[in-house]
């Protein structure tokens, strides 16, 4: 917040895009510091604010909100158990060096920012829409499309999606191309991964199958992810198919089973609490999701844990609120 860089239209203005979307993030979110400003710090930022614009730009984000945390420590330390299922929904500004700070992130999934971060901030979370043509042999699977540079950093995963399950057939091509895209090497935590879906049609016996060709697909394509699956009834709440995690927000119209093309559909992918615009509001939509999925009422036939060995629920499922802290 110290150096503002000045906007320039003839000129690549990513920086300061950049600035002003952190500054905005940080501006209407609790914002968590490593450590408190002294209140002489506090006296003196109060008052340049009024003739310096870094001055006001740091006291509006602090002026309101803003506490210490020993989150940092922690994280620094690589004391990850320390770390509260609310810390590991958050994301983090520190200054390390970048192989540290990848680490942290591939460990924890947690989004840690540093200048480098800072700096494309603008392109690194933009929104993104892949259209697909039924028309065209672009993509063959998941694994073919442009993905963001961070959809692995995450910890915990959710789809939503009626029919994903129902052609065992096409697993190789979609269920096993998607996760392959999106789930993290390994994690320091275990990993929770849920699937929703239309239980219409099938057996006890359908499901169970089902559930263990996709336990063995994930196992085999990370041998060293130690995670959770559970399939859940999604009973019939649900029409558009989306995929979540603790970072990301992927929607697909036609669905996560869609290879090979047969309909031409778009792929929205985001980071809902990263990038905002007037034109979008998918955190909106990511929150109303979440509380969605945690409002159904699991006393139907199958019950909640019918597949799957998860003791816990999905940590997207406890706590949705998230701080950006540096």
């Amino acid at each position: 917040m110290r150096n503002i860089p000045k906007p320039d239209i003839f000129e690549d203005d990513e920086k300061y895009l950049s600035w002003k979307k952190l500054f905005l993030l940080l501006r209407n979110n609790i914002v968590i510091f490593d450590k408190l400003l002294s209140d002489e710090e506090i006296v003196e930022l109060n008052k340049k604010k009024d003739t310096d614009d870094s001055s006001k730009a740091l006291w509006t984000i602090i002026k309101d909100n803003f506490e210490i945390s020993n989150s940092f420590q922690a994280l620094r330390g690589g004391k990850y158990e320390q770390l509260t299922n609310h810390e590991l929904q958050s994301v983090f500004l520190m200054m390390l060096n970048q192989r540290k700070k990848q680490e942290i992130a591939q460990l924890t999934g947690i989004i840690i920012l540093g200048k480098s971060e800072i700096d494309k901030f603008d392109s690194l979370f933009a929104n993104r829409k892949i259209s697909i043509s039924s028309n065209q042999d672009t993509y063959k699977d998941w694994g073919e499309l442009d993905y963001p540079e961070l959809v692995k950093i995450s910890n915990s995963l959710i789809i939503v999606d009626n029919y994903i399950l129902k052609d065992t057939n096409k697993f190789d091509k979609n269920i096993s191309t998607l996760f392959n895209a999106v789930l993290p090497y390994h994690t320091f935590f275990e990993y929770h991964i849920s699937l929703y879906v239309e239980l219409k049609g099938f057996s006890e016996r359908d499901m169970q199958l089902r559930y263990d060709k996709v336990k063995k697909i994930i196992g085999d394509i990370r041998p060293e992810l130690h995670f959770t699956l559970e399939v859940l009834d999604a009973i019939g709440r649900f029409h558009d198919r989306k995929l979540i995690t603790n970072n990301i927000y992927i929607k697909s119209g036609e669905g996560f089973d869609i290879f090979p093309i047969k309909k031409s559909t778009d792929i929205d992918i985001s980071f809902p609490l990263l990038d905002k615009t007037k034109f979008t509001n998918d955190e909106g939509s990511y929150n109303t999701l979440i509380e969605e999925l945690k409002s159904i009422d699991y006393n139907n036939r199958y019950g909640r844990h019918r597949w799957g060995e998860i003791h816990v629920a999905n940590r997207l499922l406890v706590n949705i609120k998230n701080d950006n802290q540096f």
